[in-house]
């Protein structure tokens, strides 16, 4: 009986969807039908009257209504979070409509677009269009490049929306891209999940691949022992994201762009599931000493909720939370859960932070680091130092103000609350490459 009854429940969701597929592409349901699937009130908001019902293309409908993005002048999570951050969920909210739109996308004032704040628009994009897809409407996407910087155009038809839309650039004229643009940037894609468990160690090994053929345009390359580092650093923190997480299923993606003309390497590591500050703050294995440290940064940083008051009308010790798991052995799973002996976890961050300190032309490089509703800037203008640790160990430091110290009072322009919260993390960065800590290969 209880199967029987599920079947049938399964029928009748399955009716109900067909039904307002019908009715978003036009269609006039009888009243009985509607309030049968409790449709009559969701047909009244959402019906589509015959004067805007919209035209067909090989079965698929196409809207005649669109509306219009204009794409920030810098488009970076890296340099304008605030910004950026605004126009991504300003996206959200226009897409979340009942009703299919072509999209007029304007790239037409932007003069930078970061590696992260590009992904995750675009993503948007993608599934928006693939929404659709499936209720038979084909979205049609229009819009202009930059008129100012054909380099962001360079990007775009060669990593960026416009190859995901499968863009033909001659539409736009010679004047607003390079012919050779595909030939300007060696780029790496890698999407994984913690589901399909053999993909960690394929992303891993080709973002830290990645970066290697970014140092083979120079004519450079990492030695065996770095490569070797590089790709645990990376598994740790993809590892740790999928561990972190709340949800069966943690989806992520590692990315990477290089600009051949500048030399400049971006790189980013998403992931979503829960934040650091979630993870360090609800595990049990998290160390007194680490709670204490936190506890002290909050005593403090006045200033900074002060700051937060005025801004957010809230505060949040979310960031001091994030400036302690960057720091060398802090892990809520450092301490293993079968033995209660400490382990090395909690070195990958520091590891990767470390190669691109080394590896970047010093004033070059920079890295963001965003976890839930706080975002920590780093341009290594305070190097990652060692501190005495007891007798007998050593661990590296990064801080975020000019005295050198963990805890002391934080720069507000390196540690930074978000007004809405970013459902996971995103290491993002760029560096311009510095010879003298590469291993020849002339």
């Amino acid at each position: 009986m209880v199967l029987k009854n599920i079947a049938i429940r399964r029928g009748w969701n399955k009716k109900r969807s067909k039904l307002k597929a019908r009715i978003l592409r036009g269609a006039s349901i009888d009243s009985e039908q509607l309030k049968k699937y409790n449709l009559y009130d969701w047909y009244k908001k959402n019906k589509i009257s015959k004067q805007q019902s919209p035209s067909s293309s090989n079965g698929f409908i196409i809207p005649r209504d669109s509306i219009e993005f204009r794409i920030p002048t810098n488009f970076s999570l890296i340099e304008d979070h605030d910004k950026s951050f605004d126009f991504l969920n300003k996206i959200d909210t226009l897409l979340n409509g009942n009703k299919p739109l072509n999209l007029t996308i304007l790239h037409t004032n932007t003069k930078n677009i970061d590696l992260a704040a590009s992904f995750l628009f675009d993503e948007k994009i993608r599934k928006y269009k693939e929404k659709w897809a499936k209720l038979k409407y084909r979205i049609v996407s229009s819009g202009e490049v930059s008129h100012t910087n054909r380099n962001v155009n360079n990007f775009l038809l060669s990593f960026g929306l416009l190859k995901l839309l499968n863009i033909n650039p001659d539409q736009f004229g010679s004047n607003f891209f390079d012919k050779d643009y595909l030939d300007k940037y060696e780029t790496h894609k890698f999407y994984g999940n913690s589901v399909e468990t053999h993909l960690l160690s394929q992303a891993a090994s080709g973002l830290a691949d990645y970066f290697n053929k970014c140092l083979r345009h120079n004519n450079y390359q990492m030695s065996n022992v770095t490569y070797l580092n590089l790709i645990g650093a990376i598994s740790e923190i993809i590892g740790n994201a999928e561990e972190h997480a709340s949800a069966d299923r943690v989806d992520w993606v590692t990315l990477g762009c290089y600009d051949k003309s500048d030399h400049e390497c971006s790189f980013a590591i998403i992931n979503y599931g829960k934040s650091f500050y979630q993870s360090l703050k609800e595990s049990k294995y998290t160390t007194a000493t680490a709670i204490t440290e936190v506890q002290t940064l909050v005593a403090n940083n006045k200033n900074f909720f002060q700051r937060q008051l005025e801004k957010f009308k809230k505060v949040s010790e979310e960031p001091f939370w994030n400036i302690m798991a960057l720091q060398d052995g802090i892990s809520s799973k450092r301490t293993d859960q079968k033995t209660g002996k400490a382990s090395t976890r909690g070195q990958g961050l520091m590891d990767f932070l470390q190669f691109i300190e080394g590896i970047g032309v010093k004033d070059t490089s920079k890295v963001s680091f965003i976890s839930g509703k706080s975002k920590l800037f780093i341009d290594f203008s305070y190097p990652i130092h060692y501190v005495q640790i007891g007798a007998n160990e050593k661990r590296r430091r990064i801080v975020f103000n000019k005295f050198n110290k963990l805890l002391g009072e934080q720069d507000s322009d390196k540690v930074i609350s978000l007004e809405e919260s970013f459902p996971g993390t995103i290491i993002s960065g760029k560096f311009t490459i510095n010879e003298k800590y590469l291993d020849s290969i002339k």
